[in-house]
C-alpha cells in the first residue's frame, strides 16, 4: 500500500511566498481539490501572508477568490509564551538563585524549615 502525505514542509533555505505557493499548488493539483479550499492554515510570517494573496485567485473559485489565511493557533500561543517568558525570566533566575543559596548548606535548610513551621506552612523540598 502506497503512503500519501497531504501537506508539506518547506526545507529549502529560500522561504519565499512563490516557493510556498508552488508547493501548495502541487498538492492541490495532485489531489484535485482546487475548488474545495476556503482556508489554509499557516504561521504568521510575511511570506505566508503574501502566499495567501498569490493563491486567492488560483483556488476556491466557488468562493470568488476569497481565501482565508487561518493563522496557526499553536504558533500564536508559542509567541505569547515566549514573550511572557522574556518578561519573567529575571524573576525566575532570582528564585533559582535563592533556592541554590538555601540548598548550599544544611544550616540554611534547617533555618528554612523552622521558618516554614513558624509560619504554619508545610516545609517543602525544591
Amino acid at each position: 500500500m502506497q503512503k500519501r502525505i497531504i501537506g508539506f514542509r518547506v526545507v529549502d533555505n529560500k522561504y519565499t511566498a512563490e516557493i510556498i505557493r508552488d508547493r501548495i499548488l502541487n498538492i492541490v493539483k495532485e489531489y484535485g481539490i482546487a475548488n474545495h479550499i476556503i482556508s489554509i492554515t499557516l504561521d504568521n510570517t510575511t511570506a505566508n501572508t503574501k502566499t495567501i494573496k498569490l493563491l486567492s485567485n488560483l483556488v476556491s473559485s466557488y468562493t470568488r477568490g476569497f481565501l482565508l489565511h487561518q493563522r496557526c493557533a499553536c504558533h500564536i500561543i508559542n509567541i505569547i509564551i515566549k514573550s511572557g517568558m522574556d518578561v519573567i525570566s529575571v524573576y525566575i533566575e532570582n528564585i533559582r538563585s535563592a533556592i541554590a543559596y538555601i540548598h548550599a548548606s544544611n544550616p540554611r535548610i534547617a533555618e528554612f524549615k523552622r521558618y516554614c513551621i513558624a509560619q504554619r506552612l508545610k516545609p517543602r523540598k525544591f
